[in-house]
């Protein structure tokens, strides 16, 4: 009896690394990682998002630059979907998207800083059915 309680416990922690190798095993591809992510970088007065889309891609994803007071856009490519003046926001509804990179330009009327402008990108995670929101890095 004493003998079998010894090899149960020097065997304790390997059972528990097993366990936690079929675990993370059986998880769905992408699971606890975002699906969307980017960042925003300044070139004079343009303002670059570049988006990256995980698979399974979301099906819409809801991108919303906010810029500082005072900077207008001037033409954005692809076009936005939405200005919101009260925010000095804009917002681009994004459908049928892709896994892969995505990206967007906007001439600004000024030249700013790449940390005036934020970013957000929400969508439902396609892996679990939940709405996120992911912010763009600076």
């Amino acid at each position: 009896m004493e003998m079998a309680n010894t090899i149960l416990t020097e065997a304790r922690p390997v059972l528990c690394l097993m366990i936690c190798l079929a675990v993370f095993c059986l998880l769905p591809e992408g699971a606890g990682a975002a699906q969307v992510n980017g960042k925003i970088k300044m070139s004079r007065n343009t303002a670059r998002l570049l988006i990256d889309i995980v698979a399974p891609a979301p099906k819409t994803i809801i991108l919303t630059l906010h810029l500082p007071e005072g900077t207008k856009v001037r033409s954005c490519k692809p076009a936005f979907t939405k200005a919101d003046p009260k925010n000095n926001g804009i917002n681009w509804l994004l459908t049928d998207v892709s896994p892969g990179k995505l990206k967007i330009s906007c001439k600004l009327n000024r030249r700013t800083k790449a940390s005036s402008l934020s970013a957000t990108a929400r969508y439902k995670n396609p892996s679990n059915g939940n709405m996120e929101e992911v912010y763009l890095e600076n």
